[in-house]
């Protein structure tokens, strides 16, 4: 009896390591998956900086006179919910200056968005929604007559597009993205429209719509490179 029970007990020591061993694995696994993925991501988007720059060259080809010129950038700070779902928060600036020594033809706009992203398969392709503020500033001014004013938007859309982490998640970031916004807002009032009611109006429409189309309403392109930590 004593020879057998000396035989079971190397098996029983076997069994028991393995076992062990099989739990620790367990553990370790559940440890690799409990460790936590980056929830902050900032990043600068360069699409508005690259569009404004060949807005800037298209000008200066039609009209090299004015020295027209023109410049854009964002930022942006996005907050991971959940693995599918994240929060963010954007802000855009850009200028287009086209005057000249007797008159002024200047825009300028300043918006703050809100987006919310859905990652559907917790990879880097992503959907979004945004809803924001923006306004615009304009300055029609002449050496005799000055005339500003400022039109006030409130702004929707969506936008799809791509995280993609260099190496493994957190560090350094590029998101290429592809959205298309609308909006709903006023018109510019410079004064023309009361020295010239129907051409003024005209003028002001026509400025309005310019703003909408270059800095607010329409096809999106961004490219935001960041950091994600």
């Amino acid at each position: 009896m004593r020879n057998v029970n000396f035989a079971k007990k190397p098996v029983l020591v076997f069994l028991l390591l393995f076992a062990a061993g099989a739990v620790f694995a367990d553990d370790t696994e559940d440890a690799d998956e409990q460790i936590p993925l980056p929830k902050n991501t900032i990043t600068i988007d360069v699409g508005p900086t690259a569009y404004f720059l060949m807005l800037t060259g298209i000008m200066n080809l039609i009209d090299p006179d004015y020295s027209p010129f023109a410049i854009g950038i964002a930022a942006q700070y996005e907050r991971q919910i959940t693995e599918k779902v994240s929060m963010a928060g954007r802000f855009e600036y850009g200028m287009i200056d086209m005057s000249d020594n007797e008159s002024k033809w200047y825009m300028s706009s300043i918006s703050a968005e809100v987006h919310g992203r859905y990652y559907p398969m917790q990879g880097t392709f992503f959907l979004g929604g945004m809803i924001g503020y923006a306004n615009v500033f304009m300055d029609n001014s002449t050496v005799d007559t000055e005339r500003k004013s400022l039109a006030h938007y409130f702004k929707f859309g969506g936008k799809l597009g791509w995280r993609i982490d260099f190496g493994k998640p957190g560090g350094f970031v590029l998101e290429p993205a592809l959205g298309y916004y609308g909006a709903i807002g006023t018109a510019f009032k410079t004064g023309y429209e009361k020295d010239f009611p129907v051409l003024g109006n005209l003028l002001n429409l026509l400025n309005s719509y310019l703003a909408r189309g270059l800095f607010i309403e329409g096809p999106r392109l961004s490219l935001g490179l960041g950091y994600r930590f």
